[in-house]
């Protein structure tokens, strides 16, 4: 026996469609690269789906290019404004430390 809950939806009963909105990518990614630290109310699970896909629109890889910098979005479970959700930004300091570290290397 399957532990996962469905319902049968019956004529009358009220039911209503939640439209998932657009999350709008190209501007909170504009804000993390200006320095700012973004907000966005949302789940656990969401939060690291957002961060993922930043990332991925952040370092997107040119071929044949050996000079990749990876800039990682941090994001941190905080509240604003009575809402719960995550903050995310980029951290300057660990770029700077991370670029260092990989010129020490070679």
């Amino acid at each position: 026996m399957s532990n996962f809950k469905y319902y049968k939806v019956e004529e009358d009963d009220e039911l209503m469609i939640k439209v998932r909105k657009r999350v709008p990518y190209t501007e909170i990614i504009r804000l993390l690269l200006e320095g700012n630290e973004v907000f966005i109310p949302c789940n656990r699970k969401m939060a690291y789906y957002y961060k993922k896909k930043f990332e991925e629109k952040i370092n997107f890889k040119e071929e044949n290019t050996k000079d990749d910098v990876y800039i990682p979005v941090e994001c941190y479970p905080a509240v604003y404004k009575n809402m719960d959700g995550y903050l995310f930004k980029i951290s300057i300091i660990r770029q700077i430390v991370d670029i260092l570290s990989e010129r020490k290397q070679h």
